[in-house]
């Protein structure tokens, strides 16, 4: 179901007044316009394509300039779009579970290893695969509050060499500033706590790449527990969390049954390196000869086994974030050359997403992001079939209105 955008969307425009964005009238237009064509577009998301979605076009040049020129705040926007959200979910869920949860990842989109001109790409070890792949590496944050869940931040995260490339040909007020993965996830937290009540239980969810203590040392200072996975190498007490898996036998793990897969897990306390509270560690088999059990950690040593299974198993909502913003919403489809420009592209990408998450909450009828994004184009579709009518009608009474006028000439002059 393709069709041209006629008009803008009811929904998504009362998302967005919601937000009460800082921007002019033509900026508000430019955004509303490229967040709705990034939904409803098929082809690769490049800023020509989103301008022919549009069945008014706009000057190509204005719309580029709207990602360099214009002078906009993308920080400013995702601000917005955070507090919107957590308002939202904290209102709806005032009576439900007091657990939120807070999920941290990260990604990449890959480019040609051609295209040497887009600023912020460079090449990036990709765990995945186990091999170095050319693109744009960013986090994300994932919010869930009871029934509600959403993206509420995405970061572009830029390698210190490429940092130093392009600061040697800028002036010295537009350099750009290096900051690790773990500075960027840090930022991130500290972005958030002000947003969230003190009375409720947040536990902050990573995998074993973000599992530093220097991590976990901060979420704690700011409340957080922490649930993680951690390496078979990491010492509990001054020994590696494996040499504890070796000496248990199969009577010493307990069956664990979560909405996934039954885990056969063990449990015992300990210290790591660098924190000085106690934590709880879970080792988890996924039958009794499993040879490569995962093992887990958290902060709070009063929940049990399953429970943290469970919380952690929410964590793989993150990754069907990303795999929309990469497969639906075109996060890598873009042209710009800036690290301003492709930041505010992404920006752009993380407001369709949260528009959709927030439409999904809000519409029972609606079971996942598919059917939301299905429903946005039928909408479309049925406001072209409308604006084509009525065209095709505009015309045929014009027609008929040249012909009676000619009719008439040609009576007067008989």
């Amino acid at each position: 179901m393709i069709a041209k955008i006629a008009g803008p969307s009811k929904h998504l425009l009362e998302f967005l007044l919601a937000l009460n964005l800082r921007l002019t009238k033509p900026q508000f237009r430019h955004l509303r316009e490229v967040v709705d064509a990034l939904i409803v577009c098929e082809a690769p998301k490049t800023l020509t394509q989103l301008n022919r979605q549009l069945m008014e076009k706009r000057d190509p040049y204005a719309l580029a300039d709207f990602f360099t020129y214009s002078p906009w705040d993308c920080e400013d926007v995702q601000s917005k779009i955070k507090k919107s959200l957590i308002d939202s979910a904290l209102k709806d869920n005032s009576s439900e579970s007091k657990v939120i949860l807070i999920s941290i990842d990260d990604s990449m989109t890959k480019k040609p290893k051609t295209s040497k001109h887009f600023e912020p790409v460079d090449f990036h070890f990709n765990h995945t695969e186990g091999l170095s792949s050319f693109g744009l590496s960013f986090l994300t944050m994932h919010v869930k509050i009871g029934k509600h869940s959403y993206l509420i931040d995405l970061r572009p995260y830029l390698k210190e060499r490429t940092v130093r490339k392009l600061n040697r040909k800028r002036p010295k007020e537009k350099r750009v500033k290096f900051r690790t993965k773990y500075s960027l996830a840090k930022e991130m937290l500290a972005d958030l706590e002000p947003l969230l009540p003190k009375d409720n239980q947040i536990y902050v969810l990573f995998d074993s790449w973000y599992a530093s203590a220097k991590l976990i040392k901060f979420c704690f200072r700011k409340g957080f527990n922490v649930i993680c996975r951690i390496k078979h190498n990491r010492k509990i007490n001054g020994k590696r969390v494996s040499s504890y898996a070796k000496r248990l036998r199969n009577k010493s793990f307990n069956k664990v049954m979560l909405s996934s897969a039954t885990h056969l897990t063990s449990t015992f306390k300990g210290f790591i390196n660098d924190f000085g509270e106690e934590v709880k560690v879970i080792i988890s088999k996924r039958h009794p000869r499993d040879r490569y059990p995962e093992y887990f950690l958290s902060t709070d040593t009063s929940l049990k086994a399953k429970e943290v299974l469970n919380y952690y198993e929410r964590r793989w909502q993150v990754e069907i974030d990303h795999l929309y913003l990469k497969t639906r919403l075109g996060l890598g489809d873009f042209r710009l050359r800036t690290v301003e420009g492709i930041t505010k592209y992404l920006t752009l990408c993380l407001l369709a997403l949260a528009y959709l998450q927030h439409r999904l909450v809000k519409d029972a009828r609606l079971k996942n992001i598919s059917q939301v994004i299905f429903k946005h184009r039928q909408e479309h579709f049925q406001l072209f079939l409308k604006e084509v009518c009525k065209m095709t009608l505009e015309k045929v009474l014009l027609n008929q209105h040249l012909k009676d006028l000619c009719q008439r000439q040609r009576d007067i002059h008989l």
